[in-house]
């Protein structure tokens, strides 16, 4: 499994794109409050298991939740 990562220069803006054998998923998240902290040079990037991603993901895609009504 592959996930390839970007993070706007403003870093409140977050993009992962996934392979799922079918097509590309494109997973987005804005924050209006706050920045990613996202690697500035190479000696700070750090490799991760799938487990790890995983949990990092639904961190991310939960944050703020609390904050939105459901429609």
């Amino acid at each position: 499994m592959r996930f390839f990562c970007f993070c706007g220069t403003r870093s409140d803006r977050f993009k992962a794109l996934y392979w799922d054998k079918t097509g590309f998923v494109l997973y987005y998240k804005r924050i209006e409050n706050g920045r990613f902290q996202w690697p500035r040079n190479q000696s700070e990037v750090k490799k991760i298991n799938a487990h790890q991603f995983a949990q990092t993901l639904g961190r991310i895609f939960r944050r703020g939740k609390e904050n939105h009504s459901s429609l």
